[in-house]
């Protein structure tokens, strides 16, 4: 996806575009190799590869856009409202979420 792409489906969202991740983002690679991009400096919104650098990478099959919110002192809390919507024929990240939490 180039530069232009990631700015019209990202809503505007300037830190998820490549040049963006590549030259002004920290990324954190875990151990099973999903990849975690924190949106700014905080850690309130940011980006996940499920799957790491394997394939697809379209949003809502294995890259999603998250949000923590957090309600005065009640426990924080997991959103998908996030930058990226779901590319066609993928989830939501909220849909996403929900199905993470209905396998329990």
């Amino acid at each position: 996806m180039t530069d232009d792409e990631a700015y019209v489906k990202s809503a505007g969202c300037r830190g998820f575009r490549k040049n963006a991740i590549l030259n002004d983002r920290t990324a954190y690679v875990f151990k099973n190799g999903i990849i975690l991009m924190p949106y700014g400096n905080g850690m309130q919104l940011f980006a996940l590869d499920i799957n790491g650098k394997k394939g697809p990478n379209k949003w809502g099959y294995d890259l999603f856009t998250l949000k923590v919110k957090s309600n005065n002192f009640k426990p924080l809390k997991l959103s998908g409202d996030g930058c990226f919507k779901a590319e066609k024929g993928g989830v939501s990240a909220q849909k996403m979420i929900e199905n993470i939490y209905s396998r329990k």
